[in-house]
């Protein structure tokens, strides 16, 4: 890959981001020092794949800037991941959500 200069990343006039590809993955260690990459389920490794057709969530936005806590209503235990994204109809920021019971395989809620 080539290197690319700051001016090559932003958002267009529609909200589409370019220059820069953000994927949601996972890094592991055992003694909190050396990190390891954990490849995820989808074909580039990462966790969380593209929206449905139907989605809310543009298709090739970035999904970046995670956040994830335990469900607080929730019995079984469930993990809850908080993602910014954007929204298709308007091009806007828009905070996504994703469900998990072992912290690897996410589905959108």
């Amino acid at each position: 890959n080539a290197p690319m200069a700051l001016r090559d990343l932003g958002v267009d006039r529609d909200g589409e981001v370019y220059g820069m590809d953000m994927k949601l993955g996972v890094c592991v260690s055992q003694d909190g020092i050396k990190f390891g990459r954990f490849e995820g389920d989808e074909a580039d490794g990462s966790l969380l794949g593209p929206p449905p057709a139907n989605s809310w969530e543009r298709r090739n936005a970035p999904v970046a800037w995670p956040a994830v806590c335990e469900d607080p209503g929730g019995q079984t235990g469930d993990l809850l991941l908080f993602y910014g994204t954007t929204q298709d109809a308007t091009g806007l920021s828009a905070c996504g959500l994703a469900r998990s019971s072992n912290g690897v395989t996410w589905r959108r809620a």
